[in-house]
């Protein structure tokens, strides 16, 4: 009986995990939604241009 509690019990932490694991990628996929709906809102004139330096092969920002 002890085993069987056991399996029952494991059976409930597996389902409940699952649960848990479908209700962040939801919330991770809305996230995701999100941040690229406001990065196509944004105007493209706020992004600064980018150089790379030829020596180092860093980008940095150009003012």
């Amino acid at each position: 009986m002890r085993f069987v509690k056991s399996l029952v019990a494991a059976g409930i932490t597996m389902l409940a995990g699952l649960a848990l694991k479908k209700m962040v990628g939801a919330i991770e996929s809305q996230a995701e939604a999100q941040r690229v709906k406001r990065e196509e809102a944004r105007d493209p004139a706020e992004f600064k241009r980018l150089k790379q330096d030829p020596v180092t092969g860093v980008y940095y920002a150009e003012d």
